[in-house]
């Protein structure tokens, strides 16, 4: 009797375990597929906006000819005496810097005189970067051009230019103007490339709580995953917008975890989803896990194409200018390494920098070549060692390291221990 009463609840539990948790479990990856391929978007996106942020190239301007109210803010009208076009500061005249916001830092040439109302008496100039310590010059009679390294804001409501405080004077007898000195030509040449957009700022906070979510989800129940992962994609963004400084340095470093932590999510789920359904059609999740497969290798490929194609662009720094022009030195002017040049490097060293710089003519753009070509080289070795496991784990470690390696950026270029991995891969 009880056993007949029991039958129906066992049916009941056996059809909520073989029909209502794979629903739950197959919808939940589901929602957690769709929230990692949204953060990834994202965070490609993001590295697509930044790359393409045109940046500002020297800007020459002449005060008193049209078009200088772009930077010229509290000067007096603009003037002509038959040689030169100026303007005269009114004793706190601006110059404007905001083309340039975003840079780290610019070269500002001012070409400056004071008036000739008083014979051989300098006039006193307080140049005043907002939130910089102020500088005092000395403006003489004669025309001179001051350089003066500028900081421009940063974030869009910061005032971005440079304060010119002086001293003021009637301009002639017959003229009321308080003026302070005369501006000619200013030279503004940025020292740097613009910092990251707000557009960049809020796709990477976005990319980075969609992560942090997913990861989340994994050790906590949902309320909490989305508190813990608002909390901390809230202090990321707050960080960057109040302190810029403290973050930018790292976005690089960010970006490759936020990619490999993505990749390593995205393989937990795939695990999870290949045992669950391989109950059921063992075939058929093969089928979808390697099309799934597939489109993320080819996804990684694309991005790898244009990611290389970009680097090209990208100048020396670090040692390489310097073994560079060591290689130089020896071809062209016939140094002895170890005798003329004081040096710790191997010969080897010399000897591929010296037909590098052979073959490129000792340019940037050479150089990005060789360095594609060695990496290259590398993806090669790569993919014929791990070849023997299966074609997609070749695919994966030819295309992953060379991301990882161009996201170090130019200073990764042509190192010596990057050097060293080819041989040892062909060892």
């Amino acid at each position: 009797m009880n056993s007949r009463l029991d039958e129906p609840q066992r049916i009941h539990q056996r059809l909520r375990l073989d029909l209502v948790q794979p629903l739950k479990f197959n919808l939940r990856l589901h929602i957690l597929s769709q929230l990692a391929l949204f953060g990834g978007v994202l965070l490609i996106l993001a590295i697509a906006v930044t790359i393409a942020t045109p940046q500002p190239s020297t800007q020459r301007y002449t005060l008193g000819m049209a078009g200088d109210e772009r930077i010229a803010e509290r000067f007096w009208q603009r003037e002509f005496n038959g040689v030169e076009h100026y303007r005269w500061t009114n004793g706190s005249s601006y110059l404007n810097l905001n083309e340039f916001r975003g840079i780290p830092l610019v070269t500002l040439s001012v070409r400056l005189a004071s008036p000739k109302s008083a014979p051989d008496a300098p006039r006193d100039l307080t140049l005043w970067n907002v939130g910089r310590p102020r500088v005092r010059v000395q403006v003489g009679q004669s025309w001179r051009v001051y350089h003066i390294l500028a900081h421009p804001a940063q974030l869009p409501w910061q005032a971005s230019g440079v304060w010119l405080f002086s001293p003021t004077e009637r301009a002639a007898p017959d003229d009321n103007r308080a003026v302070g000195v005369i501006v000619s030509d200013v030279t503004i040449k940025p020292l740097g490339e613009r910092s990251a957009p707000v557009m960049w700022q809020t796709l990477f906070g976005l990319a980075a709580l969609t992560l942090i979510y997913c990861w989340s989800l994994q050790l906590l129940r949902p309320l909490y995953a989305a508190l813990v992962s608002l909390a901390l994609g809230l202090l990321l963004i707050a960080i960057w917008l109040t302190r810029p400084a403290a973050i930018e340095p790292h976005i690089a470093s960010i970006w490759r975890a936020g990619l490999a932590g993505a990749l390593v999510l995205a393989g937990v789920w795939f695990v999870q989803a290949a045992v669950e359904r391989r109950k059921r059609n063992e075939q058929r999740e093969r089928s979808a896990l390697r099309h799934a497969q597939g489109a993320l290798l080819l996804l990684l490929s694309v991005f790898l194409g244009l990611f290389a194609l970009l680097s090209l662009q990208w100048r020396m720094t670090q040692d390489s200018p310097l073994l560079f022009y060591f290689a130089y030195a020896i071809d062209e002017l016939g140094t002895v390494p170890y005798r003329d040049l004081f040096e710790q490097n191997l010969p080897l060293t010399y000897a591929l920098y010296l037909l590098v710089g052979k073959l490129s003519g000792y340019s940037d753009t050479g150089f990005r070549l060789a360095d594609l070509l060695y990496l290259a080289a590398i993806a090669a070795a790569t993919w014929a060692f791990m070849r023997r496991f299966c074609g997609r784990a070749a695919w994966m470690g030819a295309v992953l390291f060379p991301v990882l390696y161009l996201g170090h950026g130019a200073v990764a270029g042509m190192q010596r221990e990057y050097l060293m991995i080819l041989p040892l891969a062909l060892a």
